[in-house]
């Protein structure tokens, strides 16, 4: 993800900010059971320049995902989230998940 949050032009600050943030995400995911992830998006996204700073991310992360084509391959995600990746998948399911995720953040 480090590409994807370059990618956002934000000031050096918001960009650490960011980057805990996501790590902190990472950690959450890595600990939790299957279906059982709690982000706290509550607390970590509880301002307005926090919800900025990740849309910024969402927009570089569609970018990317889009520039797979059809799939995204498992080679990628076994970069972003660890080895343990094991599947191709459809970029339309991402790109599904991640306009909800956008949605969700700005209300919509």
């Amino acid at each position: 993800m480090a590409n994807e949050i370059e990618s956002c032009n934000l000031d050096r600050a918001a960009s650490e900010s960011l980057s805990r943030r996501l790590q902190a995400w990472v950690s959450e995911i890595e600990e939790s059971g299957v279906g059982c992830i709690d982000i706290r998006l509550d607390d970590s996204l509880s301002d307005t320049r926090a919800v900025e700073q990740t849309l910024k991310l969402l927009d570089a992360v569609e970018t990317t995902i889009r520039g797979f084509g059809d799939t995204v391959p498992r080679s990628f995600f076994r970069k972003a989230v660890g080895p343990e990746y094991y599947q191709d998948v459809e970029a339309r399911i991402i790109l599904r998940d991640l306009n909800k995720f956008r949605n969700l953040l700005i209300g919509g």
